[in-house]
């Protein structure tokens, strides 16, 4: 007799598609316990990242400055900048209002990425959240494929039982 199964591809089977994964890691993350007292302390580490970005950045602090002026709509200088960079200025901290301006002016992400993981979330970008999409539509295919299976194999069944009692 002839075996009338289907071959299934392993390999494909036991791939994980990119929405079980966003799923699964949402789920791990969000049942994060209570911080820790202090933990969300994060001043010296905005200063700190701040620094980063500006040494990583092709721009000068002046270009810099004058670049998120013009995304924030107020007027921000070059001594701001190091104003909210240096440790030895307590008193000078860098207002969240500038973070979206200053982002973009220098191209570096990691203050954001930051402040959102001491929220206890995490930051997607565009691309990925393009890609979690194109996840998402892969998954509802495979359910749409599944339940057409269902759909056609009812069919089957009742073309079947219809011809046998004619």
């Amino acid at each position: 007799m002839a075996s009338n199964q289907r071959k299934i591809d392993a390999s494909a089977s036991k791939q994980t598609s990119l929405f079980d994964i966003a799923a699964t890691t949402a789920a791990i993350f969000q049942s994060q316990e209570e911080p820790e007292p202090g933990s969300l302390g994060i001043g010296l580490t905005v200063k700190e990242l701040l620094s980063q970005a500006l040494r990583g950045t092709p721009y000068k602090r002046w270009e810099i400055a004058g670049r998120m002026g013009e995304y924030a709509g107020a007027e921000i200088t070059e001594s701001m900048l190091n104003a909210w960079t240096a440790e030895s200025k307590e008193g000078h901290r860098f207002p969240l209002e500038f973070l979206p301006a200053f982002c973009r002016a220098t191209g570096d992400y990691t203050l954001i990425e930051k402040v959102v993981r001491a929220c206890g979330c995490y930051l997607i970008q565009s691309e990925e959240v393009a890609h979690l999409e194109l996840g998402r539509i892969t998954e509802s295919k495979k359910q749409l494929a599944q339940r057409e299976r269902q759909v056609n194999y009812y069919l089957q069944l009742m073309r079947r039982d219809t011809g046998s009692k004619s």
